[in-house]
């Protein structure tokens, strides 16, 4: 479910926002597009006198590719001396998210992006399931690490030495399956 924007409405607002994650429409008075503003204690619009400002907040929808370019181009998510994420490293990520969306016909659920001294990785959760996908400077092979943490235990992880396309949109659907999920099939077949 998406949520709903925050609609702010008043005489005379000044509004900014510095958070790139978050775009600002400002609409000023009644307009074709927005709804004629009232006064609670009389019925005319109020369209004579101060112009009424209605300002929405929405959050951007940024795409897994634009999240990134944004965290591997971030000074501040690297320590002084970190070598930072090759751009063929950045570009075979891309290839691999562009290569799974192409064949789940979808777009790839969003993931926490982090570098970390070279490499990039996406990461998603669900559950007690976690998916990482890391693409290394070096040139060594895209590779998955995938696994499950019970409730006061050691996780128990795996990893494909060779990450692409098919085989994330795979572990992506292992994440994704719920209880409720393998319950429904299992009454299904029974």
């Amino acid at each position: 479910m998406k949520p709903l924007p925050l609609v702010v409405v008043g005489v005379g607002l000044c509004v900014s926002s510095a958070n790139p994650e978050y775009k600002l429409k400002v609409i000023d008075g009644p307009s074709s597009t927005s709804p004629q503003y009232r006064s609670i204690n009389d019925s005319e619009s109020q369209t004579e006198g101060p112009v009424t400002t209605a300002v929405v907040v929405h959050k951007k929808s940024v795409t897994i590719e634009e999240k990134i370019d944004a965290t591997c181009s971030d000074p501040d998510n690297f320590e002084e001396g970190e070598d930072h994420p090759s751009a063929e490293a950045i570009g075979e990520l891309k290839r691999i998210l562009s290569e799974a969306s192409e064949i789940n016909h979808s777009d790839i659920p969003d993931g926490d992006v982090s570098p970390y001294f070279g490499e990039v990785s996406v990461t998603w959760r669900r559950d007690n399931r976690m998916l990482r996908l890391t693409v290394f400077s070096d040139g060594r092979d895209a590779r998955l690490d995938f696994g499950t943490t019970p409730e006061s235990s050691l996780g128990n992880y795996q990893f494909n030495p060779t990450a692409n396309g098919e085989s994330l949109v795979n572990q992506l659907n292992w994440l994704l399956a719920t209880k409720q999920v393998a319950v429904a099939r299992a009454s299904v077949s029974a």
